[in-house]
């Protein structure tokens, strides 16, 4: 990750923990219910290329308000 100004530290950081598979997999360990967790193949774990943002999110604003796109 480069050094510089940081824009979007919220997506900084989430990039950087989860761009190494072995960061995620403790990451989210620690945080989901072993409810859940248990029925994961972690072996599966990989970096994908890309970005995956759901539309419906993109069209909300850093306060959480919805807006419209042009």
């Amino acid at each position: 990750m480069a050094d510089g100004p940081i824009h979007q530290p919220h997506d900084k950081l989430v990039k950087s923990t989860f761009s190494d598979p072995d960061n995620a997999r403790a990451f989210l360990e620690g945080h989901l219910p072993g409810k859940l967790t248990c029925h994961i193949d972690w072996t599966t774990l990989s970096l994908a290329s890309g970005s995956f943002i759901d539309p419906e999110f993109g069209r909300i604003d850093h306060r959480g308000h919805r807006g419209h796109r042009e």
